[in-house]
């Protein structure tokens, strides 16, 4: 999957599924917005760990 220059808006990443999804993005070279309803922290884990892939 080639997603170098593109952006994504993953709902839902502060687990399970949408941070699996968020992370796959910007293994594939995506920046990232990440949004979240109640899980401050999971989704404060969740951008360290796209943050980690060299992505945004």
């Amino acid at each position: 999957m080639k997603l170098e220059g593109k952006k994504a808006l993953i709902t839902g990443a502060d687990s399970g599924i949408g941070r699996a999804t968020a992370l796959l993005f910007a293994q594939h070279g995506a920046d990232v917005a990440i949004t979240y309803n109640t899980d401050a922290d999971g989704i404060a884990e969740t951008a360290r760990l796209v943050e980690e892939t060299g992505r945004r």
